[in-house]
């Protein structure tokens, strides 16, 4: 682990340490004492659970038999573990995903951070064709993509945990998501780790993801550890 960014002069910032850096922690080793993770050998650096992965990708590739060459947004990329996989296992998608990369700053209040990866290592990580990444803050960078008329049959929201990104990343994400199409939510469990300090800090994505169930433009379409999925009728 990387503790550059958290380092105050040269002692380690403990109130950042546990706010950011421990939740990881506790995930890696819940996932390993449930035995979800993706295989060592198979190599895709995500924080998902096999189960979690399966489940998105299983909604994909539904997308993929509907939908010629489908679009689909991830918010908060990391190491570009689950753009990989998804990639290796469909033909047609063509993938976009946003993150702040090596330009991410620790800021108060914003959750996804455990190390950065430079842009061009995640690249190189994922492969080439079928991936663009752009580098920057989701709040610019999807208005910039309806601009453009970017549409999408999924994304996939899983950057700053807080409830105020996260219900912005999702108010965004409405302009630039398609009729029929899913948005789906990580770390959106009431008690799993680390989701359940989200719920108690401000709500976090389940906070959101509850108020999504309640709104009729939205079908529930699957709850599988911290993954949540809806599907937009509107």
């Amino acid at each position: 682990m990387d503790f550059q960014f958290y380092k105050v002069g040269k002692t380690v910032d403990l109130r950042r340490y546990i706010k950011y850096v421990l939740p990881h922690f506790v995930v890696k080793l819940y996932n390993d004492s449930h035995d979800f993770q993706i295989a060592q050998k198979n190599k895709y650096f995500t924080d998902l659970t096999v189960r979690e992965i399966y489940t998105l990708l299983a909604v994909l590739l539904d997308v993929e038999r509907e939908v010629k060459n489908p679009l689909y947004l991830e918010i908060g990329v990391f190491k570009g573990g689950t753009l990989k996989f998804l990639k290796e296992h469909t033909r047609d998608v063509n993938f976009y995903g946003v993150d702040f990369f090596e330009d991410f700053i620790p800021e108060d209040g914003n959750t996804h951070v455990c190390e950065t990866f430079k842009t061009e290592a995640v690249k190189e990580y994922i492969g080439n064709g079928r991936v663009t990444l752009i580098k920057g803050d989701s709040a610019l960078v999807l208005p910039e993509l309806k601009k453009s008329q970017t549409y999408f049959d999924m994304i996939f929201i899983d950057g700053n945990h807080t409830y105020e990104a996260t219900r912005r990343d999702f108010e965004n994400s409405l302009v630039i998501l398609k009729k029929g199409g899913y948005i789906a939510f990580h770390n959106a469990s009431e008690s799993l780790a680390p989701d359940f300090m989200y719920v108690a800090n401000d709500g976090g994505p389940w906070k959101v993801t509850q108020e999504i169930k309640r709104n009729r433009d939205f079908f529930f379409e699957a709850e599988v550890d911290r993954l949540r999925i809806f599907s937009y009728l509107r």
